[in-house]
């Protein structure tokens, strides 16, 4: 490291608060005992558990990724830290400490150890954040296509669907115009039976609330399996 990026390392670690370095220096702490073990022992530091990326999706899932952001966020970086900084140069930064090993990166200077932390995880708090918004849209998707499996499976267990209903419509029309005075018993059920008519009239009101019923079923399965005293909440 020359003279000049030592300054500008410099530099940019002021922006940091104390406790901000403090913090990022606890991400690579390990034990000290462990690490003469490597690496026949794997001893993971929290900074690895904060580059792990999201896993299936999941309840479990959504709240390990909100863990991990209030972890970040409570390293108080700032973007006023890399203003002036070029993004390719933060990106930079945030590979070499994404690839060097906890003990690797204790060995460097205070300034350089700080600003390549401070890099990796400024940048993963944005990328955390984007893996939540992604794990919620697609547990929500996750949600709405159970719910209409669900409806659907119900109503195909209580129904007896109708076949040819256009084709009884237009018996329905045709005999009603043929004897536009006669009574509903002798003129339509000769032509399409009561319990056909019934089945009719089942089918069309269950789907007429098709829409009601997947509502109600999403916001139970929130209700109940979503939502509880343990959940913690999100703010973006």
């Amino acid at each position: 490291m020359n003279r000049q990026e030592a300054r500008w390392l410099q530099g940019i670690q002021a922006r940091l608060k104390p406790q901000s370095c403090q913090s990022l220096d606890a991400l690579i702490s390990t034990d000290a005992a462990a690490d003469d073990l490597q690496p026949l022992l794997v001893i993971r530091s929290t900074l690895a558990a904060l580059k792990d990326t999201a896993g299936r999706v999941k309840v479990d899932t959504v709240l390990e990724e909100l863990a991990k952001l209030d972890e970040l966020r409570a390293l108080g970086l700032t973007s006023e830290v890399f203003t002036g900084v070029p993004p390719r140069v933060v990106g930079q930064y945030r590979r070499r400490a994404a690839s060097e090993p906890p003990r690797e990166l204790r060995r460097h200077p205070a300034p350089l150890r700080h600003v390549l932390l401070a890099a990796l995880c400024w940048q993963r708090q944005t990328e955390v954040t984007d893996d939540l918004v992604e794990l919620l849209i697609r547990v929500a998707h996750h949600i709405g296509t159970h719910a209409e499996s669900k409806v659907e499976a119900e109503l195909l267990r209580q129904l007896r669907r109708v076949r040819g209903k256009s084709a009884l419509l237009f018996k329905l029309a045709k005999a009603a115009r043929a004897q536009p005075e006669g009574a509903v018993r002798e003129v339509i059920y000769p032509v399409v039976p009561e319990p056909v008519l019934d089945d009719l009239i089942r089918e069309m009101e269950a789907e007429g609330n098709y829409d009601r019923q997947v509502r109600l079923v999403t916001r139970n399965s929130y209700g109940h399996h979503y939502r509880g005293p343990s959940r913690c909440c999100w703010t973006p």
